[in-house]
């Protein structure tokens, strides 16, 4: 891979699929080297491959693509580029799948975040930092170099790519989709504390959320998971205080809430378990996968309920497979192996299981001090140069060449972009560089050895 390579890959983000399964939607994230930033599109795609993704939106950072329970809306966030370079806060957006331009629900000064629909397609559900007033623009001129000292009395205080935590909590909020409707987003939590994973129960009335509300808040590690109103009502914990909870799904009829977590006052390095419970708190939490064997893949595991378990992405052996835990606490199955590649994301929905996969795909080469000295001095940058002609260059001037047999998996899914033509057509291109390689110097050149290799030798 050479520097100018950076720009080429398209990092995928999780899926989102529509209610009757037929189409998906994911954010694609790229490095634009000419703005020197990172920028991201949606792109669509039918489920069953019948034709080829294309762009959806044209924004410079799309992401978070969320279909509505009827099918007729998208939510995602975007975040603008100005003409002066700089880059906005990240805000809610809407646009109809059957067409027409997005449309912003939201303008939160810090941003937003996390999109989650109400049952009937109606309002959305976000979290969004609220600063104090006076910080963080919130005061015309005073910038924050001209903020009042903060007074700082609790222990965490401030994180790495967000900075002080205690006078910007995250809250709750809901803000109708519909026009003609209208509306101001509505607060639905409040207090010092910050609120994050929002959901909404499919079954409607409830959303529930994770949050550090109780008395040492950012003190100690505990973090439960709360229920309520949809209009912020009736707070209630599903936990005990004694966890360190986080991302709260609902069960698609919306009678349990399942959630990860580790025992706050336990050891700051262990696995990170599956638990439920009740969503009406008739019962107490539960963990119900074993302590050893499983552990939700960090930083962004998959969870996901569904009608016969909950999807989790499950560390093993350095990768990440998709498993399905009943929600009895049963012995998982194996959705998708991990062994040798990271399932980081994926979502089921209308029959259609979509899964976002890093594995290696390509071949690994090594090569030796010598040859990377010569490589150094003078490598093919041309198409099939760093592939074919590379190999042939390094041979012609006397280095060994050795392939080493692998084992390939086959092709799961997808069409491959390999045809009769197209291979005929790669093939008359590497017998033109292996040729024209006779042409070129082979860059080789004497490497001199350090003085700790010639004691060593």
């Amino acid at each position: 891979m050479k520097p100018t390579d950076i720009a080429q890959p398209r990092h995928p983000g999780r899926p989102a699929i529509s209610p009757d399964g037929s189409q998906i939607v994911v954010a694609l994230t790229r490095v634009d080297l000419d703005e020197d930033d990172y920028a991201s599109d949606l792109w669509i795609a039918p489920s069953d491959g019948s034709a080829p993704p294309r762009k959806l939106t044209h924004g410079w950072r799309d992401g978070a693509p969320a279909f509505s329970p009827d099918g007729r809306w998208l939510a995602f966030v975007r975040a603008v580029r100005g003409d002066d370079g700089k880059v906005g806060k990240p805000q809610v957006y809407v646009m109809p799948t059957a067409g027409g331009e997005p449309r912003r629900l939201t303008d939160e000064k810090l941003g937003a975040s996390g999109p989650v629909w109400s049952p009937d397609s109606t309002r959305l559900a976000y979290t969004a930092r609220v600063p104090e007033e006076g910080r963080y623009g919130t005061k015309d001129g005073v910038d924050a170099g001209q903020e009042p000292p903060r007074r700082i009395a609790k222990l965490f205080y401030r994180v790495d790519d967000v900075g002080f935590l205690l006078d910007r909590p995250r809250h709750v909020f809901v803000v109708g989709v519909n026009e003609e409707e209208g509306g101001e987003p509505t607060r639905i939590t409040d207090g010092p504390y910050d609120h994050t994973d929002v959901d909404w129960s499919p079954a409607g009335g409830l959303l529930t959320f994770s949050a550090s509300r109780h008395e040492t808040w950012n003190d100690d590690l505990v973090a439960d998971i709360w229920v309520c109103a949809e209009d912020g009502s009736g707070i209630r914990a599903l936990t005990d205080g004694t966890l360190s909870a986080g991302q709260p799904r609902f069960s698609p009829d919306g009678s349990t809430v399942c959630f990860t977590a580790v025992v706050a006052d336990g050891p700051v390095i262990s696995n990170n378990y599956l638990w439920s419970a009740p969503s009406d708190g008739s019962a107490p939490a539960r963990r119900i996968t074993d302590e050893e064997p499983y552990s939700l893949a960090y930083p962004s595991g998959v969870l996901e309920p569904v009608e016969d378990g909950v999807l989790f992405g499950n560390e093993v052996r350095g990768g990440v497979e998709l498993l399905l835990v009943p929600y009895d606490g049963g012995e998982p199955s194996v959705v998708a192996h991990g062994t040798e590649r990271q399932v980081v994301a994926a979502a089921r929905r209308g029959g259609t299981l979509a899964m976002t996969i890093t594995d290696a795909t390509s071949g690994f080469r090594a090569i030796g001090d010598n040859l990377l000295g010569a490589f150094a001095s003078t490598y093919p940058t041309e198409y099939l140069g760093d592939t074919i002609e590379s190999l042939a260059r390094a041979g012609r001037a006397g280095y060994r060449v050795v392939e080493v047999p692998v084992e390939m998996r086959a092709r799961e899914v997808g069409v491959s972009s390999a045809s009769s033509l197209s291979s005929a057509w790669y093939l008359v291109r590497v017998v033109a560089a292996v040729w024209l390689q006779r042409y070129r110097p082979t860059g080789r050149r004497v490497v001199s050895l350090t003085q700790w290799e010639r004691e060593a030798s």
